[in-house]
């Protein structure tokens, strides 16, 4: 095979990482995970799953990294899918920590390329881009340049507001909870790590500094339902059908 494409005989494992405690979601998330919480016609993990399907890339397993307790719903969710399978924990484990204990676990190997999507970010993501470089490269973040703000926005020139604009997308770059790593990297990356690690808060820093942090670009949409105001605006496009543009 050669650089910069996509082995077809490979299969590659997705994690979804839904295993969060969804405190700014509460009290709804006191009864279900927050990527359960339905936008527009569906759950926010389905439309994600849905995408992934629908992707150019080979799928092994979708795994849903979740808490014990919502398991059972992410079961149900997907009774109709045999290639999503749940993996839940007691309690948070922190994002790079549940998937640090799937390696552990055996799910991951150190031969696997991986893509991980956070559940309750919502992108039509080029997986197959973010794989190649992975597997190239190492770890590789999607970053988006399409973000739709929850804020209204104003411009000022001296004492006077000269532009105002409700809510809408915003002008900087964000990561998308979407990325891709290879699995022999997980080992190294479990050293000097606190009990519950962070991609972005434990690992990222870490690899910035080393120059080992890769990134594909998009101007797809992108929106974090992780508050109840995102929520309402991703159910407002989803009903808009602007989403996933």
């Amino acid at each position: 095979m050669e650089t910069g494409s996509v082995d077809t005989n490979v299969k590659i494992r997705i994690f979804l990482l839904a295993g969060g405690k969804g405190e700014r979601l509460y009290p709804y998330t006191d009864i279900m995970d927050k990527s359960l919480l339905p936008v527009y016609n569906k759950p926010a993990i389905r439309h994600i799953v849905d995408n992934i399907l629908n992707s150019n890339i080979i799928i092994d397993k979708i795994v849903v990294c979740c808490l014990k307790k919502f398991e059972p719903l992410f079961k149900h969710e997907f009774r109709d899918c045999p290639k999503v399978i749940t993996y839940a924990a007691e309690e948070p484990l922190g994002t790079l920590g549940h998937i640090l204990q799937c390696y552990n676990d055996g799910l991951i190997t150190d031969n696997d390329i991986i893509l991980i999507h956070y559940a309750d970010c919502m992108i039509k993501a080029d997986y197959d881009k973010l794989i190649i470089l992975a597997k190239d490269k190492g770890t590789t973040i999607l970053v988006s340049n399409n973000v739709n703000s929850e804020y209204s926005r104003v411009k000022f020139r001296m004492n006077k507001i000269v532009g105002f604009k409700e809510k809408g997308k915003i002008p900087y770059y964000t990561w998308t909870g979407v990325m891709s790593m290879r699995g022999k990297d997980l080992r190294e990356f479990s050293n000097n790590m606190p009990e519950k690690p962070d991609f972005a808060i434990d690992l990222f820093p870490r690899l910035v500094k080393e120059g080992r942090l890769y990134y594909i670009m998009t101007d797809k949409s992108w929106i974090d339902i992780g508050n109840i105001r995102s929520y309402r605006i991703a159910c407002q496009l989803a009903e808009e059908g602007k989403l996933f543009l």
